[in-house]
């Protein structure tokens, strides 16, 4: 088995890496904290939302493999996780049989993660600002519902302030849609969230190399010195293993 991109997948990450690159590069996230929904709506106009999801909603209909690299480059940019939720939630959606409301995400319209606080229906909303339905992630599966806005949300301090995070209160929110932990959509969300990981696995890797180049210490790039250098290919094999395995399971 293969277990790399074939050309045309190459292809797909490189047109999706030099879109990140130039809309949302990393270095956004120095300025101002991410706008998940103007970052979905953006990577919407591109057809990203719906790849693997069929025609009938919006889709193009192609591989999860292919789905998985756009993640990857999504991850190297650190894209706000509204864009995964969102093409989640046309996925529920779309199972659910309301194909208006998955065409709908296709096209642009944002879901945000939420985050069980451990109280009956209290949730933690994550870059949620603009999204009317959020996706409940939990050891049970997925779930899709509505979210509530204005008194409905409160702002909550989140320990990574390049995302923005609300308690909401789902107790009593509308369910759209379910999806057991174990199911197509579950194991679909797993690979794609290994994606954004790989990707960011990757960044990191790429970065560490590029600073080891330039850092001097005695006289000499540090990258010169043994313990360095085998820092340095531990995250590269490390990170192509990442993704070979992400691969896989697609």
């Amino acid at each position: 088995m293969d277990l790399l991109p074939n050309e045309d997948q190459q292809q797909f990450a490189e047109v999706a890496g030099d879109y990140f690159e130039r809309e949302l590069p990393a270095g956004r996230l120095r300025r101002a904290p991410a706008d998940g929904a103007a970052e979905a709506k953006a990577a919407a106009g591109m057809g990203w939302l719906g790849v693997a999801l069929g025609e009938a909603v919006g889709g193009a209909g192609l591989s999860v493999a292919d789905e998985l690299l756009i993640y990857r480059e999504a991850g190297k940019r650190l894209v706000s996780p509204t864009v995964l939720a969102s093409t989640l939630a046309a996925q529920l959606a779309a199972d659910a049989g309301e194909t208006a409301l998955a065409a709908a995400f296709v096209g642009g319209k944002a879901a945000a993660f939420a985050h069980p606080t451990g109280q009956d229906g209290a949730v933690l909303l994550i870059d949620g600002a603009g999204a009317d339905h959020a996706v409940l992630w939990t050891v049970d599966g997925l779930q899709l519902c509505e979210a509530p806005h204005g008194a409905g949300r409160e702002p909550a301090i989140c320990i990574d302030e390049s995302l923005a995070a609300e308690r909401v209160d789902l107790g009593s929110a509308k369910v759209i849609a379910q999806a057991d932990a174990f199911g197509p959509a579950a194991q679909r969300a797993r690979i794609l969230a290994a994606g954004l990981m790989v990707g960011m696995a990757q960044a990191a890797r790429d970065m560490g190399g590029e600073y080891a180049k330039v850092r001097e210490q005695f006289g000499k790039p540090i990258g010169a010195f043994q313990a360095i250098k085998h820092k340095c290919a531990d995250m590269v094999v490390r990170a192509e293993s990442a993704q070979a395995q992400a691969m896989f399971a697609a």
